[in-house]
């Protein structure tokens, strides 16, 4: 994972650097506000915050910044398109005490890599989305760990929605599946609900009345 990082304090720097060092498997990129960055020797943030943002958002996985939320939000606000393609946004106090996971958390990883800056930093990692906090599988985390592509977006949402609130939905794979699947997951030989997960190389294979294709890549 190719990773940028932006601080703008001069402890915010002091983070930058040690979780560059620190994310020994992703690629980092260390960036600072000017005037702290040449005490620190960590490259400029220019010409400007949003024109730096709008490239990162281009070329990077991740975006972690160091500092108040708000400049976040805002840096990003232009730049925000789709789940799918957004790259994952994280957002840390320059004490280091939260590291919250903003954007893109499933698909982009960004809950994930919460995880591994909070492991890093003694950070309490703040994730949000609702299938995390009650504990249910996940759809676009599965599709992404199992390099799977998801065809309805909305969909999705739907399903996560239903496990969310403790309601089933199928589940059938045209290919075989290693592991046990979550008690949520009912499978396709036992009595099918009306909405379901099929991975499946057809778009035109459709068990269920509202079938959610995965294709896998």
């Amino acid at each position: 994972m190719k990773i940028a990082i932006a601080s703008f304090t001069r402890n915010g720097c002091v983070w930058n650097q040690k979780l560059c060092a620190a994310l020994k498997k992703h690629s980092c990129e260390g960036y600072a506000l000017e005037k702290y960055g040449k005490e620190a020797g960590i490259p400029a943030i220019a010409p400007s915050l949003p024109a730096w943002t709008e490239r990162m958002f281009q070329k990077m996985d991740a975006i972690l910044f160091i500092g108040a939320c708000g400049i976040a939000v805002r840096s990003i606000a232009p730049y925000v398109k789709s789940k799918k393609t957004d790259p994952a946004v994280l957002c840390m106090d320059e004490q280091g005490k939260f590291v919250i996971s903003l954007l893109s958390g499933h698909i982009g990883g960004a809950n994930e890599l919460t995880e591994e800056v909070a492991a890093v930093t003694g950070a309490v990692p703040v994730i949000t989305t609702a299938t995390d906090v009650n504990h249910k599988f996940a759809v676009d985390v599965f599709a992404v760990k199992n390099h799977c592509e998801i065809c309805e977006m909305e969909l999705a949402k739907e399903t996560a929605a239903l496990l969310v609130d403790g309601k089933t939905v199928g589940f059938c794979s045209r290919f075989p599946v290693e592991g046990t699947k979550p008690e949520e997951l009912i499978p396709e030989e036992a009595a099918k609900p009306s909405m379901g997960i099929c991975i499946t190389t057809s778009e035109e294979d459709s068990p269920y009345e509202r079938t959610l294709h995965l294709i896998p890549r």
